[in-house]
């Protein structure tokens, strides 16, 4: 570095690593992800994001420092999809290696392997008690496990194609699926009865949603269209048409009177939840989206798109409010804080980032980063840049020399200096 204070090395190992140049300095290098990052999921409470990658591993992360918390090796093949249990103690995470995985979110321990799918995992799911877990599949079913044991408790089996989503209704009692064979079905969250077979759509389903009340049902794909269904009997509410492209999320605000989606024709909608009237077409995105969400209060309405970038919207007016710039590679995934303070979102460039949704400040980034171990083996997190010229100092005294420059630098920052 033009201080003298780091090295940088790069290795056939995929990793890059910074040092410090002082003898006697014990640098931790807490790497990141090694591959692209597919999915990511914040934690009840706001405090923690867990990331998802092709590289194999999952890692916990501290939103507010960017410190790797724990990482979660065990799966065999790349990991599409994770999330915290309710109380935030575990992580469910599922790969194309056929099994999903609960570990234990604070210390990495994997705690249960659920093994009997056929085909790769598209999506795991808590139940909001956190006393059960549902996969989907691409050997077109869905299974339902006991989360505290692992045991398989009931296979849902009636599509015909891959299941691409899975949702449980706010009060658990229900089971949304989407799959490739072009229909929706909802379930029995605890017997695995079906209650109703959503049919209408044209083509492959990619996304389903709840209605905060439980009551109703969105979907979309690639037919283009995005339909509002009654949970309870499948009768068929409203169908949404404009995208003139495939259609990868649908979310209902919180308040159930609106749905948004997101489209591969590089906008996002917002729709009227009863009329299916288009209420407003968010257009700025260079390129297609793939994912949406609403903050908790459904004031705002963050998209994230393969142009690298995500953008913050008014979710009345559908006015932009701010642009989400700094990833150097398309964006898989975002997820607001339960506070709505802040956003986080996932790139396949292998980073993580956290943003003010409001001001597109970048707050923290959760990529490879440099802290120094102390006397009793705790790392001080993240090593202010003051700390680490000055220990470049040290070594650079040691060494003698007459630079008058270095002298300038480094007298204020070693004993004696002022």
């Amino acid at each position: 570095s033009p201080d003298g204070a780091h090295i940088a090395t790069a290795s056939r190992d995929k990793s890059a690593r910074i040092w410090s140049t002082r003898v006697d300095a014990d640098v931790a290098t807490l790497s990141g992800h090694e591959d692209a990052i597919y999915s990511l999921a914040r934690s009840p409470d706001g405090e923690r994001a867990v990331t998802v990658s092709a590289d194999t591993t999952a890692r916990v992360w501290d939103l507010d420092s960017g410190e790797l918390l724990a990482t979660l090796r065990g799966h065999e093949r790349a990991i599409k999809t994770a999330e915290f249990s309710p109380d935030g103690a575990r992580v469910v995470t599922g790969s194309r290696d056929q099994t999903a995985r609960i570990w234990d979110a604070h210390t990495g321990e994997l705690l249960h392997t659920l093994a009997g799918h056929e085909g790769r995992l598209y999506t795991t799911a808590f139940s909001p008690d956190g006393a059960r877990v549902a996969t989907a599949s691409g050997d077109d079913t869905a299974r339902l496990w006991d989360a505290r044991t692992g045991r398989h408790l009931t296979t849902l089996h009636l599509h015909e194609n891959r299941i691409y989503a899975l949702r449980y209704s706010p009060d658990g009692a229900l089971i949304a699926t989407a799959s490739g064979d072009g229909t929706a079905r909802v379930w029995d969250a605890n017997t695995g009865e079906p209650i109703a077979a959503l049919r209408g759509h044209e083509a492959p389903l990619y996304c389903v949603d709840f209605s905060p009340d439980g009551g109703r049902v969105a979907t979309a794909g690639r037919d283009r269209s995005v339909r509002v269904w009654d949970a309870a009997t499948g009768e068929s509410l409203a169908t949404l048409r404009g995208h003139e492209d495939i259609i990868f999320a649908v979310a209902f605000s919180p308040d159930g009177a609106r749905v948004a989606t997101a489209s591969e024709d590089k906008t996002a909608r917002i729709w009227d939840a009863n009329t299916g009237a288009l209420v407003a077409t968010l257009r700025g995105h260079a390129s297609g989206l793939i994912d949406l969400a609403y903050d908790p209060l459904g004031e705002l309405l963050a998209t994230a798109s393969t142009d690298n970038t995500a953008r913050v919207w008014d979710a009345a007016t559908g006015e932009q409010l701010a642009l989400l710039s700094g990833h150097s590679g398309e964006l898989t995934a975002l997820a607001f804080a339960p506070d709505g303070s802040s956003v986080t979102t996932t790139s396949l460039d292998s980073s993580a980032m956290v943003w003010d949704p409001r001001t597109g400040a970048r707050l923290v980034e959760l990529r490879d980063r440099v802290g120094l171990r102390q006397a009793d083996g705790s790392i001080r997190w993240p090593t202010p840049p003051r700390e680490l010229t000055r220990i470049a100092c040290q070594r650079l005294a040691r060494l003698g020399g007459d630079d008058p420059e270095v002298a300038e630098l480094c007298a204020p920052l070693l004993p004696g200096g002022t």
